[in-house]
């Protein structure tokens, strides 16, 4: 301790000894310099005069080019458009600012009841044309909505005539292929055992005979071909057995060959 203590001390005084010189220098350096400073001016203001400059400016006479702002403008015949301001009509920068009266608010009872009348006339105008706009507005999107509603009814229309169309079609279609077969099943050529096979002569006063599964006999199978034709016949007895067109067609070939 003690001895760190002495280099302590020793260290401190080497360091006072060296800084303490360098400090004051420094301090004569600035000292100086703002001497010499104001000596140079005084001695610079000395030499400034009409023979200092070291060379005469060239004179080249008067500019020919001018700026845009120093040349005159022509005249215009347009006429001068108002300002937007002079249509204002509200209660801030309307006529009432306009007509030569002072910026001031209004300080009479009258006047200041005037600018409320003229704040809700206003308001309630502007209210108005509000309530319309939204009414307007309202209209049209029911009047689009009723017609979504018609062209979607319309277009529903369409569709069911066209799914009619298309049904009916394909009963004509059937039909027609039905009556086809029918005929094809009457032009088939018979079997010579059929040919030479004598037809039966029906009884006259006997009922007529009726198949198997509820299909009908022989007298009203032909009251049935007159009345509705071959294919219609042939629906009759497939309405009335189950069977399927084939079988029913044959059955009535059969009858009709007199088998």
């Amino acid at each position: 301790m003690v001895l760190e203590g002495i280099l302590m001390l020793i260290g401190a005084g080497a360091t006072m000894a060296a800084g303490i010189p360098i400090a004051v220098r420094l301090a004569r350096a600035g000292f100086d310099d703002g001497l010499s400073t104001a000596g140079a001016a005084d001695f610079g203001a000395g030499r400034i005069g009409p023979e200092s400059a070291g060379f005469t400016p060239l004179d080249l006479g008067p500019d020919p080019v001018q700026w845009p702002s120093a040349k005159p403008w022509p005249s215009s015949k347009l006429p001068v458009p108002e300002w937007p301001s002079k249509s204002w009509d509200d209660e801030h920068f309307g006529s009432f600012w306009r007509d030569g009266t002072s910026v001031a608010q209004p300080s009479s009872l009258t006047e200041q009841a005037a600018r409320q009348a003229s704040k809700k006339q206003s308001d309630a105008k502007r209210d108005r044309k509000t309530d319309a706009q939204r009414d307007n507005d309202r209209r049209s999107d029911e009047e689009d909505e009723q017609r979504r509603t018609a062209a979607r009814q319309a277009l529903e229309q369409r569709q069911a005539a066209r799914e009619q169309q298309q049904q009916a079609a394909a009963q004509k279609q059937q039909q027609a292929r039905q009556q086809q077969q029918a005929r094809q099943q009457e032009q088939r050529p018979r079997t010579p055992q059929q040919a030479r096979k004598p037809k039966p002569k029906p009884k006259a006063a006997a009922p007529s005979p009726t198949a198997a599964d509820g299909a009908p006999g022989r007298d009203e199978l032909m009251a049935l071909v007159e009345q509705v034709g071959l294919a219609g016949t042939v629906q009759q007895i497939m309405k009335r057995t189950g069977w399927d067109f084939r079988k029913a067609a044959q059955y009535l070939a059969r009858v009709r060959a007199g088998g």
